[in-house]
């Protein structure tokens, strides 16, 4: 039962908290700012670029690749049930951060070529939300995905 434990806080650490390591030192140094300056600052600068549904992706790849990996679709009733169920959730977790943040990008590129500053398909706040929201969903679907696996 600790053996579990410890591969689950490892795959936390190295899958998530890692990965995640350039967000949580920006915020950081949002800190080195100096304070009036900072109160101008929104929370919605650090995620609005589309950095997290990267990181969702990336972390949805990883957990369709130990479903596939184990092959839990080919075992009890129950397991290949919760293993279909994450495998689809996974699927879509990376179909739409994927395509929301090549959306994000183009639009980036078209505010270059045009010369202004990008227009936005969506209102910042809620691509922000949507990207946290993303990401969080990456993180317990994949984390799903390693334990059923045999963690």
């Amino acid at each position: 039962m600790l053996e579990k434990f410890n591969e689950v806080i490892f795959w936390l650490f190295f899958n998530v908290i890692l990965a995640l390591l350039p967000l949580f030192v920006n915020l950081l140094l949002i800190f080195l700012i100096p304070h009036q300056e900072r109160q101008q600052w929104k929370w919605i600068t650090l995620v609005k670029e589309g950095e997290l549904f990267f990181f969702s992706s990336t972390l949805a790849a990883i957990g369709i690749g130990d479903i596939f990996q184990n092959n839990n679709l080919s075992q009890s009733t129950e397991s290949e049930l919760v293993s279909t169920f994450t495998l689809i959730s996974l699927l879509l977790v990376l179909l739409l951060s994927s395509i929301i943040f090549g959306c994000s990008a183009l639009m980036k590129i078209q505010g270059q070529l045009s010369g202004s500053r990008y227009p936005y398909l969506f209102d910042e706040e809620k691509f922000a939300i949507g990207s946290i929201t993303c990401a969080i969903m990456a993180i317990i679907l994949s984390l799903i995905a390693f334990i059923s696996n045999g963690a």
